[in-house]
């Protein structure tokens, strides 16, 4: 009787149509190895289920939150936004949509189920001058960068006299100020108040220090290096392999300070 080891289970990609078996039962990306590895995401880094391809009823429930016929300030009728009517983010102003029980970005479905799956580090963003945080068709597949030049096109971004810190200079936390706003603050004591001035006494320094009544005690050479926490045996002297394999040290002309 052959054991669970032995059974295969046939798996096709999603996004390439590639067969391959495997012992896994379930796929939850629904990739192979080479499209989960040129996406740039791995099954476990998915933020969503069932993988590249939504569910008919998924597509249908999503369009129906979706509303075609509202006018938007920032384009024309032709061209008018289509703006989310479900649920919107509070903190961000983004709309979120349930599937299989995950919330996602509302942009980011619409934008997935267009054209497949993003890859990792890629934001789906709005084109400007879309200004509808919550609209789901004016979208484009950008980086990060692209995300702050398209709000430094729209004056969503203040800088330089426009920025709090020039118009505002008073609040900006300096000093003692600025020590007495960090979470784990607590009122230190500093120059005078500290102990160490107030009882030099108590300051062990020459042969009262530790170092000098116990000498044996102090990590030197290889007992030194055996107490940092990466030391694996790092090999030294003879044992290092600049000293076994000399001809495949790099000198001179061959150094890479001399190479152009």
């Amino acid at each position: 009787m052959p054991s669970a080891k032995d059974t295969r289970f046939l798996h096709v990609c999603t996004q390439c149509g590639a067969e391959r078996f495997t012992t896994k039962k379930h796929n939850p990306s629904g990739l192979c190895a080479a499209c989960a590895r040129l996406l740039g995401r791995l099954p476990q880094q998915l933020h969503f289920l069932p993988g590249a391809v939504y569910a008919e009823e998924s597509l249908i429930r999503f369009w129906l939150k979706v509303d075609k016929e509202s006018t938007c300030t920032c384009h024309a009728w032709e061209d008018r936004c289509w703006p989310w009517i479900g649920l919107i983010t509070a903190t961000t102003g983004y709309g979120s949509f349930a599937l299989d029980g995950r919330p996602i970005g509302a942009h980011r479905f619409a934008y997935q189920a267009e054209h497949g799956l993003v890859a990792r580090g890629i934001y789906v963003l709005h084109r400007p001058p879309c200004l509808m945080r919550h609209c789901v068709r004016h979208l484009y597949a950008g980086t990060p960068k692209q995300n702050t030049a398209d709000i430094v096109a729209m004056n969503g971004l203040p800088t330089g006299d426009a920025h709090w810190t020039r118009r505002h200079p008073e609040l900006l936390l300096r000093g003692e100020k600025h020590a007495q706003s960090h979470r784990g603050y607590s009122g230190l004591p500093r120059g005078d108040d500290h102990w160490t001035h107030k009882q030099p006494a108590l300051l062990k320094s020459g042969d009262d220090h530790w170092t000098h009544k116990h000498p044996e005690r102090v990590a030197r050479g290889e007992k030194h290096a055996q107490n940092h926490r990466s030391y694996r045996g790092l090999p030294r002297g003879d044992d290092h392999w600049t000293h076994k394999y000399p001809e495949r040290v790099a000198r001179g002309k061959n150094h890479w300070t001399h190479k152009e």
